[in-house]
């Protein structure tokens, strides 16, 4: 067992194929180089390994609103522009990012909060998902090859 401390883009961790899962909920939109990250946690997994990630969704409805219409993008103390967020993502970017470290998609969706949003989501066949759902969640493994 042992405890490490510090930013983790900086700590040199000794573990190659050692993790059976890693997961990042809602860590990776705070790293100054997400890309380097998903590298080196591919290198920590064993070849059977899984990684699940979730991320804020950038392309929320409410962002969106406030953004086109009001000409705002504020940060806040929580929530999608949380003012500690160094990276934004779409579905498209994060599972881009994703495939770009050498993985695979098992899973992956958008969570949708509140009855409305989901009757909505279902009632238009999943079209507007993407602005539904302010998180994106994948399970991820590392690609063949």
């Amino acid at each position: 067992d042992a405890v490490y401390q510090g930013d983790i883009e900086g700590l040199d961790l000794p573990y190659e194929q050692y993790f059976d899962i890693i997961i990042c909920g809602d860590i990776i939109e705070h790293l100054s180089d997400p890309w380097t990250m998903i590298a080196r946690i591919r290198r920590w997994l064993k070849d059977e390994g899984v990684l699940i990630a979730s991320i804020p969704n950038v392309r929320y409805w409410r962002i969106l609103r406030d953004l086109i219409i009001s000409g705002k993008w504020e940060y806040v103390e929580a929530g999608i522009l949380d003012n500690t967020h160094l990276r934004f993502f779409t579905r498209s970017s994060f599972l881009g990012m994703l495939s770009r470290g050498n993985f695979s998609v098992v899973r992956h969706e958008m969570i949708i909060h509140g009855k409305k949003q989901n009757i909505f989501n279902k009632l238009t066949f999943g079209v507007f998902e993407e602005f539904l759902g302010s998180q994106i969640l994948a399970v991820v493994k590392k690609a063949e090859g």
